[in-house]
């Protein structure tokens, strides 16, 4: 079923661990979506510091992604964003504003065997990034994973990017 941003533009969450496959994901969707918007706070962490992770400038990338989508928002974009699964309050402060918006909210857990994860990790290169992306960070992630009641639940591991995509308009069609 192929979904139309021209009737309804819609906030599209795409949560997930470390190594599930968001990246992927949200850029096969948009290019279901168009006209759509990304927004992708990873982006963001590598343009305000590449030499280490930090809890400050995972916040400062959250607030850029934060004013990014609201001002979205107010332009009746449809918004695909990529939000690790660890982060609770980042999802919330997120579906604040599309409930101040009266904007439909998708949203989706992208999941994956804590294996599969750490594979896709190992082999992946992430441009424009000093630091190693370990196992113990991939491991914290998937095991911080937070879990919204009836939010459907896609298992990377046994599907491609595009039946993941067709199973995330399936839902948002409904």
């Amino acid at each position: 079923m192929e979904c139309t941003t021209k009737d309804t533009a819609t906030l599209y969450l795409v949560r997930g661990p470390i190594g599930v496959g968001k990246s992927t994901t949200v850029h096969a969707l948009r290019e279901r979506l168009q006209p759509a918007s990304i927004v992708e706070p990873d982006v963001y962490k590598k343009q305000i510091d590449t030499t280490e992770s930090s809890k400050w400038r995972r916040e400062v990338a959250f607030k850029t992604a934060l004013f990014l989508t609201k001002q979205l928002l107010q332009l009746h974009r449809t918004i695909i964003v990529e939000l690790h699964s660890a982060h609770a309050e980042h999802y919330q402060q997120l579906a604040s504003l599309a409930s101040e918006y009266a904007y439909p909210l998708k949203s989706v857990l992208l999941w994956a065997p804590l294996q599969t994860c750490l594979d896709r990790a190992k082999e992946r290169q992430v441009p424009g990034i000093q630091y190693e992306i370990d196992e113990a960070m991939v491991r914290t992630y998937w095991n911080s994973t937070f879990y919204i009641p009836a939010e459907p639940v896609l298992d990377t591991s046994t599907q491609t990017p595009a039946k993941v995509v067709d199973a995330i308009l399936d839902i948002a069609c409904k």
